[in-house]
């Protein structure tokens, strides 16, 4: 059975664990909120995050004994625990599962649009890209998201669609620009699309703005062929 949890002071505390320079990384992160538990434990939204932190520390043990254990008190969280479930699953190559956990949620929450993402990431992995933009074409009526146009970014580039991917890079930007701007995969899509369609500039423009959001990626090898393609077009055209 569920505890009777302070769930405001748990709020408080949780913002601290993310956003509290005491705790710099993820293991202080897990560490803070296992410490925790007496206070928060029981609610379900503490072992999904819980789990979640574990997830992200690839500890999937630990991960899936916390989202059972918040599974098995019946609150109202069942659907972000599922979601976690899930993310284990596809975090461990199980696809499978993975697909049939987030179908649940989408069965049982229709409205919510983090179900058909999830989806949508699951047959991303599973390079079933026109299933994948399908699907996020779901979780879109629902909810419009950052990650979701980033997946629709890369899948859109798989098949050779380079205007749509272009497009879901540039909402993407305009939902949230700093996180879009630091993700490899998605950047060097666009990138690629943008030369593929011959707009030389915009794509090493894209990349230059990647590199300069992730200076760690400079020696890329993927990263430093586009960027010397796209130069070359450059100066060929001056």
């Amino acid at each position: 059975m569920a505890a009777t949890v302070n769930t405001n002071k748990c709020e408080e505390e949780w913002i601290q664990v993310v956003d509290d320079k005491r705790f710099p990384d993820l293991q202080s992160k897990i560490k803070q909120w296992e410490s925790l538990a007496p206070k928060c434990a029981g609610s379900g939204l503490y072992e999904f995050r819980l789990g979640n932190l574990y997830t992200q520390g690839k500890q999937f043990d630990k991960a899936r004994r916390s989202i059972e254990r918040g599974l098995s008190y019946k609150t109202t969280h069942e659907g972000e625990l599922c979601i976690g479930m899930g993310d284990i699953y596809l975090l461990t190559n199980d696809t499978s599962a993975a697909e049939k956990q987030f179908k649940l949620v989408v069965q049982k929450y229709p409205d919510w649009f983090l179900g058909y993402q999830k989806l949508g990431t699951t047959d991303l992995v599973r390079q079933r890209f026109g299933e994948a933009i399908k699907w996020m074409e779901e979780a879109n009526k629902r909810q419009q998201h950052v990650f979701t146009y980033r997946e629709l970014t890369i899948a859109h580039h798989q098949l050779g669609q380079h205007e749509e991917a272009i497009k879901a890079m540039d909402i993407a930007f305009e939902l949230d620009p700093g996180f879009i701007v630091k993700d490899r995969d998605a950047m060097l899509s666009g990138a690629v699309s943008f030369a593929k369609v011959k707009k030389y500039k915009a794509a090493s423009g894209v990349i230059g703005m990647l590199l300069e959001a992730r200076p760690d990626l400079r020696n890329d090898a993927e990263i430093i062929r586009v960027q010397q393609f796209t130069m070359k077009k450059i100066k060929e055209a001056q």
